[in-house]
């Protein structure tokens, strides 16, 4: 008679490899980790938060947010655009970075 089912008792800590479980295997994630959460410098579940901030994060962001826009078009652009963001005019050659005047921003001049 073949053995159908494994207790707890009978299986040594630290004796069961990946090769020992089936594929359609379902474990429970509880017991899948000693509760430590994931760190800089160590592994381990993530945590909801962590998924989070995760989600969060637009899709092919770069590490630099800030980093301005530069637009190629005839006319300056009205909106969409921050202090430091290039307008490259593609009709005169003309480049401007938006300033702040006055406390909003405008295209001046290079």
């Amino acid at each position: 008679m073949s053995l159908t089912k494994v207790t707890s008792g009978g299986i040594k800590d630290g004796t069961i490899t990946n090769e020992d479980i089936s594929a359609s295997t379902s474990i429970s994630q509880s017991k899948l980790s000693s509760g430590a959460d994931v760190s800089g410098s160590a592994s381990g579940l993530m945590t909801p938060t962590h998924k989070s901030k995760l989600d969060s994060i637009e899709v092919s962001a770069t590490a630099n947010q800030d980093a301005p826009k530069v637009f190629h078009q005839n006319t300056a652009p009205t909106s969409g655009f921050s202090v430091g963001d290039i307008w490259y005019d593609d009709d005169d050659d003309i480049i401007s970075i938006a300033g702040n005047i006055s406390g909003t921003p405008q295209w001046i001049g290079v």
